[in-house]
């Protein structure tokens, strides 16, 4: 850690509190369902400026794209095929200023030959607080599936030392499974 962008140590504890106070503030905000851009994060008024590269909600975008590709194989266990293709189009708002070529493409498949992209990328900065509000309730409801399912207690058969191993050797368990414990 002593290298850390040059700041050594003393850096490294203010980025890694920075981050504890942003996941702990998006969190109250998932479980509330009172989600909102931080401070510091807006949109221009200009729809076509929020794909520059350093425009806040580009930004924005660019780490939610990431965060849901971090998460999503543990997401899809909990999403209902009924609602993938609304959670999709929540996706699609939401990751839509991340990449201008992304946004063409998605002009050109969305099947209205006279939109501009200014036209659509205003219409999508509307729907965003609203998409991030339907976004944030599966969020939520996953969360607190998975902290009741970490609350569980742990259960376990004890196997008997004369028992057959369970990995199908044929053998006793001791004799088995239980040497490599050991």
């Amino acid at each position: 850690m002593d290298d850390f962008s040059d700041g050594g140590e003393q850096e490294a504890q203010r980025v890694i509190g920075a981050l504890m106070l942003l996941y702990n503030e998006l969190t109250r905000q998932v479980q509330e369902a009172d989600v909102a851009l931080l401070p510091g994060c807006y949109f221009h008024e200009d729809p076509l400026a929020n794909f520059n590269a350093n425009a806040p909600v580009r930004q924005w975008c660019l780490g939610f794209v990431n965060g849901r590709h971090w998460l999503e194989d543990s997401w899809n266990a909990y999403v209902p095929g009924a609602l993938e293709e609304e959670f999709n189009a929540q996706f699609m708002v939401l990751s839509y200023f991340a990449s201008k070529a992304m946004a063409e493409e998605f002009l050109l498949e969305s099947r209205k030959p006279d939109a501009t992209l200014a036209q659509t990328s205003a219409g999508m900065q509307k729907l965003f607080p609203e998409s991030m509000s339907a976004f944030a309730h599966p969020g939520s409801t996953i969360q607190k599936v998975l902290l009741q399912n970490a609350n569980q207690p742990v259960r376990s058969e004890k196997i008997g030392r004369n028992e057959p191993c369970l990995c199908g050797s044929g053998k006793k368990y001791k004799k088995c499974c239980a040497l490599k414990l050991h």
